[in-house]
């Protein structure tokens, strides 16, 4: 089953016994273990037992495997049934045979019971966006971005680059952080800055953000701006 991030989805198991059994869910072989998870099980009677699994608000993480397990509660036996769901977010499904070494550089595969039953591209980040929201004073900028969708591979830094006035020794800076927000500081008093952030994971660079130009305040003002997204 296939559904795109940000969508919810309940997977539902039934299992019969006497008495009625235990049921136990797994993900990618391992005891599921997320807040973001909801799981209610009901025993409809004393031979009956249902469970379902919720996924919120799904993330491409959640790909792979969920396994209903019932055990039985007079001798631990158990019987397992699985469930592969994918979230969209550049996902490719192909058989192993047919995939190139070199595309292992692009691709992670989910291996379960020492088979690989799943794979999904890892691609960039898509583009970042600055927020409309700014601290600023006569010497610094508080900036603040919203983390892009990942595409699978996780986000090792932001790179911030701005302009300085024509004055300065450099024409640009460019600062690295893993953070969402950053405070820039030391800047000339009463000039216009243009702020851009890029994504970098081990793929490779995202687009550039969307623009933003800020001017910092004259000497002995502070102010807290709103301004609306272009």
């Amino acid at each position: 089953m296939s559904i795109a991030t940000e969508e919810n989805i309940t997977l539902s198991c039934n299992a019969s016994g006497f008495p009625a059994p235990n049921i136990v869910w797994n993900y990618n072989g391992s005891l599921l273990m997320n807040d973001r998870f909801n799981v209610v099980t009901v025993e409809l009677d004393s031979y009956r037992v249902q469970s379902s699994l919720s996924v919120i608000l799904a993330h491409v993480s959640d790909t792979g495997i969920y396994t209903c397990t019932a055990i039985s509660n007079v001798d631990n036996s158990s019987i397992s049934e699985d469930a592969t769901l994918v979230v969209r977010g550049n996902i490719a499904i192909f058989s192993l045979p047919f995939m190139h070494v070199y595309i292992l550089i692009m691709y992670m595969c989910i291996l379960y019971l020492d088979k690989i039953k799943l794979c999904y591209l890892l691609d960039v980040p898509l583009q970042p966006i600055i927020t409309g929201e700014f601290n600023v004073t006569s010497s610094s900028i508080t900036l603040q971005w919203e983390e892009p969708l990942i595409n699978n591979a996780p986000i090792q830094y932001y790179e911030i680059t701005y302009t300085n006035p024509p004055f300065a020794d450099d024409t640009t800076t460019v600062i690295n952080t893993i953070d969402t927000t950053l405070v820039i500081d030391n800047l000339f008093p009463g000039f216009e800055y243009a702020f851009a952030v890029v994504a970098v994971n081990e793929i490779s660079r995202s687009r550039a953000s969307n623009e933003r130009f800020v001017r910092t305040l004259e000497e002995g003002i502070v102010i807290k701006s709103i301004l609306s997204y272009l």
